[in-house]
């Protein structure tokens, strides 16, 4: 896609990417679309070798208590710090966009 194919309105990029659009509304407050922790849940039931967990979109704790309960959460970071939330002493405050080098994080990302 080139610059001039970006029409930066409220859909994002999932209309102009081709994708369906799901929603005609803005977007959350800074990306806030919380995850059932289930699915962290889940993913550890397939028995994945999962280790030093970077959870880089923590919101508010969902499956970053999962991992954290797990002894498997290294880090949770999100660009802002959630209201209402019992860890967010815990939580680092990093735009994980602009993250200089995730490939150098010794462990997964899972979010």
């Amino acid at each position: 896609m080139s610059g001039k194919d970006w029409i930066g309105n409220k859909s994002t990029n999932i209309s102009t990417n081709g994708f369906a659009n799901n929603s005609n509304h803005e977007r959350e407050v800074n990306d806030y679309y919380a995850t059932d922790p289930l699915a962290a849940e889940c993913l550890l039931q397939f028995g994945i070798p999962l280790k030093n967990i970077w959870e880089n979109a923590v919101g508010g704790w969902h499956l970053a208590s999962v991992f954290n309960r797990e002894e498997l959460l290294k880090k949770a970071s999100d660009i802002i710090i959630r209201e209402n939330v019992d860890d967010a002493v815990n939580t680092e405050i990093t735009d994980f966009l602009q993250y200089n080098n995730p490939n150098s994080w010794d462990g997964d990302i899972v979010t």
